[in-house]
């Protein structure tokens, strides 16, 4: 495991990660009282997981790894 970057927006020390089921993004909740989500991950367009209303539309933009990362 290497470090790929650092996710700056908390000004105290994280208190708890999660990933969302879809796998595209990641909360963050810290002891300065914010919770943040970062869509860092593209979607896997080879996963055949469906639990969810594959009818509905998706408005969501692609992107490819860290590189878009947003807080």
């Amino acid at each position: 495991m290497t470090k790929i970057v650092d996710l700056v927006g908390h000004n105290a020390r994280v208190l708890s990660m999660a990933m969302s089921p879809d796998g595209t993004t990641v909360v963050s909740a810290a002891a300065d009282e914010n919770i943040r989500l970062w869509k860092c991950f593209a979607a896997d367009p080879k996963s055949k997981k469906s639990t969810y209303d594959t009818s509905a539309p998706v408005k969501s933009k692609e992107t490819s790894g860290y590189s878009m990362c947003i807080r």
